[in-house]
């Protein structure tokens, strides 16, 4: 899965799940990858056990960002 089709996976995810908590647990690119938000907020980010920092409340610019830092995290 590349960097764009993770993205637009995981915002559809948000959209489908307006004003409700969504959940995604997978390993992608060998990555084990787990959230849990709520809108643009994603509470859980974390790639192979180690947590990102998001802002609650957003702009899905920034929300797509903090997806792409997390997939590209080599650690």
């Amino acid at each position: 899965m590349t960097e764009q089709e993770f993205v637009k996976k995981i915002n559809g995810l948000r959209l489908d799940n307006k004003n409700n908590w969504y959940f995604f647990s997978d390993i992608v690119n060998g990555k084990d990858i787990k959230i849990k938000g709520y809108n643009t907020w994603m509470q859980i980010l974390k790639v192979n056990g180690i947590s990102f920092n998001t802002c609650m409340g957003g702009t899905v610019k920034s929300f797509k960002e903090d997806l792409s830092i997390a997939y590209n995290y080599k650690g």
